[in-house]
């Protein structure tokens, strides 16, 4: 799948960062990492606009980085174009938490029909609209 969204985060990696697509660092050949500099996992954005959801993708590469890997890291968050740099720390409340929500997709995917998708206001937006909705726009 190559949506626009995707294309354009491309970009951005490659501008702000000049990554090379044979550069790209893959956890286990299916979690990709943006970039790894002075020792934190860099998540980069375009904008703040969904900063939550970006923390919350952060959080989970580094609890899988500690729980799957045993390797412990800090992240940050950069955003080039706002010049904005968010640090970021796994705490035992967000691995609690991160643990659930692994917990209840797994519930998920194990059903034998997936539940009805939910529409949200950023659906439209969304790369992985696919996913949700099939084909239908």
């Amino acid at each position: 799948m190559d949506h626009p969204l995707l294309k354009e985060g491309r970009v951005i990696h490659k501008t702000s960062y000049r990554i090379k697509d044979g550069n790209r660092f893959f956890l286990d050949g299916t979690m990709e990492i943006d970039v790894l500099s002075r020792g934190r996992v860099v998540e980069i954005k375009k904008s703040s606009r969904h900063i939550l959801s970006a923390r919350k993708q952060l959080l989970f590469e580094l609890y899988y980085l500690k729980h799957m890997k045993g390797v412990e890291r800090e992240g940050e968050i950069i955003i080039p174009d706002e010049r904005k740099s968010i640090l970021v720390r796994l705490t035992e409340k967000e691995e609690r938490q991160i643990a659930r929500e692994i917990e209840e997709v797994i519930e998920v995917v194990t059903e034998s029909t997936p539940p009805p998708a939910n529409r949200h206001k950023y659906c439209h937006s969304c790369s992985y609209y696919f996913f949700c909705f099939g084909e239908e726009e």
